[in-house]
């Protein structure tokens, strides 16, 4: 599993007790139209690393694009680990044959870092956005 360090703070309640959330209870959605194929993902609590891992999984290959926040928006500044950890999320992303479009959860300050590594293989979606898949 690939979930980056700030999800640790993502807790449930069981038992009367808080422990680390184990994520079970996300999905994401497929839409294979033809010869493309799309992943989407709400907020990827448990990182869009992990969901491309189940993809592979149920799917024996990768998604042409994915449109997912990534969950890496901070209120306070990045330390310096967690600068690396994003720009490390960013440089593994570009080893999959897939355009990513993410969005809010992302946060702008972690889209620009990852942005540096991929280049045009990532785009940044606000509400109300259209995206063409043509």
């Amino acid at each position: 599993m690939h979930s980056p360090g700030s999800f640790k703070r993502l807790l449930v309640k069981e038992n009367g007790e808080y422990v680390k959330d184990d994520f079970r209870h996300e999905h994401f959605l497929v839409i294979n139209d033809g010869n493309k194929k799309i992943l989407m993902s709400g907020c990827a609590h448990n990182g869009i690393l992990s969901i491309l891992d189940a993809y592979k999984e149920k799917y024996d290959s990768y998604p042409d694009v994915v449109i997912s926040g990534f969950h890496l928006m901070k209120k306070t500044e990045y330390t310096d680990d967690e600068l690396r950890e994003v720009l490390d999320i960013g440089r593994k992303l570009t080893k999959y044959p897939t355009l990513f479009y993410t969005c809010h959860c992302t946060g702008e300050s972690a889209y620009k870092i990852m942005k540096h590594a991929m280049g045009e293989q990532l785009q940044y979606v606000h509400s109300g956005d259209e995206v063409s898949l043509l």
